[in-house]
This record gives C-alpha cells, sequence and structure tokens, in this order.
C-alpha cells in the first residue's frame, strides 16, 4: 500500500508568485462607439455617475473615475461585482473541490461620455467581458443616466474609410481580410470572401491584387497589428487588433503586460491600463472613422446593396 498523500509535502507557500494574475493581464477587449438623441448635460451626467458607485446593493456599479479637464466628458471604470469560482483538487478523495470568492469584481467596463458636434451625448466603451452584456449597460444607463434604450444607436465603420485603413496604413500588416461585391455577396471571382493567413498576407498575392484593384468590392473586416509605446510599461507591446466594419467595433488582444511601476490598488492598475488601451487605439484609428448618420438595419441592408442611403439618397456609400 502507498502511504497516505501529505498536502504539506508538496504544496508550499511561495513569497513572489511566480506569475502576476492581476485582472487586466492578457485580456482581449472590444471598443465600440455609441450615438444618442440626448442633448449633453454635464451636471446631470455627473450627478447621476456619483450615484452610481458600487454598493452591497448596487452590483454594477462605478469602480473608478478619472477626473475630468473640462465639462464635456465624463470617463468611469464600471465594475461588475459577482461570485467568483476557485477549482481545487482533493488528492486523498480523488475529486475537484470548489470555492467561492464573493463579490470578486469579475469583469469591468470603460466608459466615456462626451458632447459630440451637436451638443448630443456619445460614448464609447471598452472592455466588458462576457458578463457585462448590452442589456446590463443600458439599464446602466437607463437607471442613472436617463439614457433610454431607444436613444441610443451603435455607430458603424465607414466602409470607404475602412477599405483605406486596410489597403494603404496596414496592407505590410495583414492577416485577414472579409470581403463581399456591391450587392453584399461572395466576391465571385475569387474562390472565398474570407482570405486569412497565421503570418503576414503578402501584399503582391494575386488574391490579394485582385480584391485591392477592383474599388467596388466592400471591405466589412480585417486582422492586423500595431506596436504601442506607453511611458507605464517597461517595453514596447504589439497588439492584435480585429476591425469589423458592418458592427462597428475595434478588438484589441494584449500581451501579457510588464510595468515600470507595478501598479498598487485595482483603481491605479485600471488607469493604466486604460491608457495603454487609448494609446493602441490612437495608433490604428488616427481620425474619427465612423459614419457620421445613424443606420437602422434596414437602412444599412439597403445601403449595402445598393451602395445608395435610403434615408439621405443624395448621399452616396463614400459620403454616408
Amino acid at each position: 500500500m502507498h502511504a497516505k498523500y501529505d498536502p504539506k509535502q508538496h504544496i508550499q507557500r511561495v513569497d513572489t508568485p511566480p506569475r502576476s494574475d492581476e485582472v487586466f493581464d492578457q485580456r482581449e477587449i472590444t471598443i465600440q462607439s455609441y450615438q444618442t438623441t440626448v442633448p449633453f448635460d454635464y451636471e446631470k451626467l455627473n450627478d447621476g455617475l456619483e450615484s452610481a458607485w458600487l454598493t452591497p446593493q448596487i452590483r454594477f456599479g462605478v469602480f473608478h473615475r478619472s477626473p475630468s479637464p473640462s465639462k464635456v466628458e465624463c470617463t468611469v471604470v464600471l465594475g461588475l461585482q459577482d461570485k467568483l469560482s476557485i477549482r481545487a483538487y482533493d488528492y486523498d478523495t480523488r475529486r475537484p473541490i470548489w470555492y467561492n470568492w464573493m463579490d470578486a469584481i469579475v469583469d469591468t467596463v470603460n466608459i466615456r461620455y462626451f458632447k459630440d458636434e451637436n451638443g448630443l451625448v456619445r460614448f464609447t466603451t471598452t472592455g466588458g467581458g462576457r458578463r457585462i452584456t448590452d442589456e446590463r449597460l443600458e439599464d446602466f444607463n437607463r437607471i442613472f443616466l436617463g439614457i433610454t434604450k431607444d436613444a441610443v444607436t451603435k455607430r458603424q465603420f465607414d466602409l470607404e474609410r475602412l477599405r483605406d485603413l486596410c489597403f494603404v496604413r496596414f496592407v505590410d500588416r495583414l492577416y485577414m481580410v472579409r470581403f463581399s461585391d456591391p450587392s453584399g455577396e461572395e466576391y465571385r471571382s475569387i474562390d472565398h470572401a474570407l482570405f486569412q493567413s497565421r503570418k503576414y498576407i503578402r501584399p503582391d498575392t494575386g488574391r490579394l491584387k485582385e480584391v485591392r484593384s477592383d474599388s467596388k468590392v466592400k471591405i466589412e473586416s480585417f486582422d492586423s497589428d500595431v506596436n504601442v509605446r506607453c511611458d507605464d510599461l517597461s517595453e514596447e507591446i504589439q497588439v492584435r487588433f480585429f476591425i469589423k466594419g458592418l458592427s462597428g467595433s475595434l478588438r484589441l488582444r494584449f500581451p501579457r503586460l510588464s510595468y515600470v511601476c507595478q501598479p498598487s490598488t485595482p483603481e491605479e492598475q485600471a488607469d493604466i491600463f486604460y491608457r495603454v488601451v487609448d494609446k493602441a487605439v490612437s495608433a490604428i484609428l488616427d481620425a474619427d472613422y465612423y459614419t457620421q448618420k445613424c443606420c437602422s438595419l434596414e437602412d444599412l441592408d439597403f445601403l449595402i446593396s445598393t451602395g445608395k442611403s435610403r434615408r439621405f439618397p443624395e448621399n452616396d456609400i463614400a459620403h454616408f
């Protein structure tokens, strides 16, 4: 018979963790932009956010606020409190055992509310995770800020600018390109409407040259990467990004971050991480790449199929 397993002989506490387990490290996050029909009122927004700090009763609320240099924007990090399950293993009974870490902040999302050129509220969301759903964000905006669901429209990327971004700025660094013909169908002269590679796609590849030379082809999404430097990080990082024109989303995948000075609090870590995110977004989008008018699903279908705007027929797809 084997001697009974003694965990103390095999499990030892170490003073320095072999790796860091910060909430924000090695995350894949999504940036979305939203337009509202609600007039921007800084005092109302500020009061609403001040009433939304996390408490035992407010499970999804303000975790951290960044100071605003002016009264034309408000920036917050919202935290979702939930139960975090931790799996261990009982070698004596040969079965897994579970522990619950109660009231942990399991997901965060950064939101910047600001005044657009028409004096209305526009906001961008960064991050979120799977547990912070659209419904949670809609409820937060409605309950604390008085912004209802029907007053909000998710913004789309301008397809002409997206094409330029793909075939000019990042043509040497493409991993994937998804495209369609003007009717929204697969591009018939090429085998597939999705062209991807594990390494950079050579710009002189025949299929890519064919797509690039046809001005009528719509670029719906593409993947690439960008190098990012930030004073808070000890080294330059490479950020992989996935840009989807028809959904208006920009997804970023970060490597593990190495800080110049390790943040000592979750709030400090949030500040640094979202500064790095801002640097990455600025390195990718250096201008307003979103359409300037709001599209409904029906408008978008009509736009893709005809190249014309149904509500604004004087504008073609290049100006919509």
